[in-house]
């Protein structure tokens, strides 16, 4: 036996372990015998009073507290070790010890948490630990519990959710008594947030929408606040604040909103979830397509892209002179393109209630312009039926690549077609009308010209073949006048002489004169109507022979005579032959040029014979009665004269 040591109420009682003596070895520090390899020996322990008495048997220890015990009574110990063939040993020494009065001391300065929160759990506070005291009672505030370490120096405490703030202490105990508390150790138990009320703000937000505000009632106990929002929303302002404002990006998507409060506690119970809907923005236009030349007044020309993603609408920017005709605020539209329309950019942008989306990249439309306004045409306001090579101009219109010419019926281009310029022939039967003229291109007709009124006179139509004597004796009939039966629209004549040197005509009306020079040979007479403006087409002409006719004279014989008279006559004449004897005779009237215009042949003559002949028929001039007969030839000349 060690030691016995006195306490309050007890001994405290310390021995060692005893050689066995025999072959075995003791291990110090396992306390065990070795015996035999395989197996192990524990030594075990028989404690006993002075007396003989057994306090306690089979200690594995080499101590043992013996409490309850009377204080100011002396105890005496011994102890036997039980050997490893089960015996026991000799008894060791005897040890005595009296039990005292003794309290703990006083309780030290309590380590710990000052602060904690309402729910917290394993909280440590210990004290140092207190001389004499064999056990320790801890004093906590309200709510807070010892779930570790009860009676001891070191606990482990629990705070419910509804502890209050308080003091620790702890005092020493044992069977004398309890011993000083120690200090108060205070701590201060903190209340978890609230639970977070309902987010009010817009349920209904649209993709790139910024500044929109949320808030939750203020949350009790709560220092801050942590929000929870859907992919692509951003707090801008008032974050850790029940008030939040918030941006949503251009590819945010819906969710739930959620908010929390916390304090150094934690964090308290969530809101509800606030459904939140965001709403994309149209997508980004694509590439327009439809014609990129289109021309001046050019009509239902049609414009579509791809539909845009997410658009309820479109809105499309046209060039200037363009204008919507059909498909407004959908993704095809048609166009009409006035005639100042000018070329420019088309776009389009699909709209939805969160805005406009990307507008589409510029489609470029060239818009070709339509031929200017035709000018003044200059040119004759003022033509005949049958004139030719008359030219019409205008000045060159803008952007035409071509003209249109209206002309009146009856005239015919005949060059410069499709030009500003162009020459007309107008037919015989051309009639009065309006000139104009319109330039054109590919992109159509530009305006016309003011009308150009063109007068188309009546030409005079062909007149009769002049009458007259178609034989001339120049040197006896030294003038002779000639005749036409007109013609249509003609208010005067133009009479000519072919050759010129055959003789001088004048005279502007039906009637001719010709004043026959000393020339011979065949001259042919025609005429022509014509008017104010017009001359017609000449007659058919008139040939005339033209003679001195001095190869041709007047012959008798004397067996009979011819007399003709009246000479000159307008054609009725009378002949008179005497025949001294009884003769058979032909009778004939011929020209100049000796060709017979008249003849009866076999004529009975015998003294006085009459015979009355009607040449009404023939051009005035000059002829010859020719009588033949066995006995001879017989020529006079008459002239007829209408």
């Amino acid at each position: 036996m060690e030691s016995a040591i006195p306490g309050c109420e007890k001994n405290m009682l310390n021995w060692s372990s005893a050689n066995t003596g025999k072959d075995q070895m003791f291990n110090s520090d396992s306390f065990l015998w070795k015996l035999i390899p395989g197996f192990e020996y524990i030594p075990t322990y028989n404690l006993y009073y002075g007396d003989g008495t057994l306090v306690i048997a089979g200690l594995t220890d080499t101590s043992f507290v013996d409490q309850g015990l009377v204080t100011g009574t002396e105890y005496c110990y011994y102890v036997t070790q039980i050997l490893p063939d089960s015996s026991e040993s000799v008894a060791s020494n005897i040890l005595c010890a009296t039990p005292e009065m003794i309290l703990p001391e006083a309780a030290g300065t309590i380590t710990g948490t000052p602060n904690v929160c309402e729910g917290q759990t394993n909280v440590q506070y210990s004290v140092p630990v207190i001389e004499n005291a064999d056990g320790y009672s801890w004093i906590l505030p309200d709510g807070a519990a010892i779930v570790s370490g009860n009676n001891t120096n070191l606990i482990l405490v629990d705070y419910s959710d509804d502890a209050l703030s308080g003091n620790v202490a702890v005092t020493g105990t044992n069977a004398c008594g309890i011993g000083f508390a120690s200090p108060d150790f205070s701590v201060t138990v903190s209340s978890m947030p609230g639970i977070a009320g309902n987010i009010s703000g817009l349920s209904t937000v649209c993709q790139g929408q910024n500044a929109v505000i949320y808030s939750v009632p203020v949350i009790e106990n709560a220092v801050g606040y942590i929000w929870t929002l859907p992919t692509g929303a951003s707090i801008v302002s008032g974050y850790n604040t029940h008030t939040i404002t918030v941006n949503f990006s251009t590819t945010a998507i819906s969710g739930n909103i959620t908010v929390y409060g916390y304090n150094n506690c934690g964090m308290g119970t969530i809101s509800p979830s606030f459904a939140l809907t965001v709403n994309p923005v149209s997508g980004a236009a694509g590439i327009i397509s439809g014609s990129s030349i289109v021309c001046q007044g050019q009509d239902d020309v049609v414009f579509s892209i791809a539909e845009i993603p997410n658009a309820t609408g479109y809105v499309w920017t046209v060039s200037a002179g363009a204008t919507i005709v059909s498909g407004e605020n959908t993704n095809s539209i048609t166009v009409n393109f006035s005639t100042t329309a000018v070329s420019g950019n088309f776009t389009v942008y699909g709209t939805n209630n969160c805005g406009n989306g990307a507008a589409s990249p510029p489609h470029l439309v060239f818009v070709n312009p339509l031929p200017g306004v035709a000018g003044l045409i200059s040119g004759n306001s003022t033509v005949c039926q049958g004139q030719n090579g008359v030219i019409y101009s205008i000045p060159a219109v803008t952007n035409a690549t071509g003209y249109v010419w209206t002309i009146p019926a009856g005239a015919t281009i005949v060059s410069g077609a499709n030009t500003n310029t162009v020459i007309l022939n107008f037919s015989d039967t051309a009639l009065s009308g309006e000139i104009s003229v319109y330039g054109t291109n590919t992109c159509g007709n530009g305006t016309v010209s003011p009308s150009y009124p063109i007068t188309v006179n009546p030409l005079p139509s062909i007149p009769g073949t002049p009458a007259g004597p178609d034989s001339v004796c120049y040197n006896h009939t030294p003038s002779t006048d000639y005749v036409t039966t007109g013609a249509n629209n003609a208010t005067s004549y133009l009479w000519t002489i072919t050759p010129a040197t055959a003789g001088v005509i004048s005279g502007n009306g039906l009637t001719a004169t010709v004043l026959w020079n000393t020339w011979a040979g065949n001259a042919s007479i025609s005429v022509r109507g014509s008017n104010d403006f017009c001359e017609g087409p000449l007659s058919e002409s008139l040939n005339v022979y033209v003679d001195n006719c001095e190869s041709i004279s007047e012959k008798t014989i004397a067996i009979f005579s011819v007399s003709v008279y009246p000479n000159p006559s307008n054609g009725l004449f009378t002949i008179e032959l005497n025949s001294d004897k009884n003769i058979i005779a032909d009778l004939s009237i011929r020209n100049l040029m000796g060709k017979t215009l008249w003849a009866e042949k076999n004529i009975r003559l015998n003294g006085r014979t009459l015979k009355t002949l009607d040449l009404n028929n023939l051009m005035n001039g000059v002829y010859f009665v020719y009588l033949e007969c066995n006995e001879g030839l017989v020529i006079k000349k008459i002239t007829i004269l209408h």
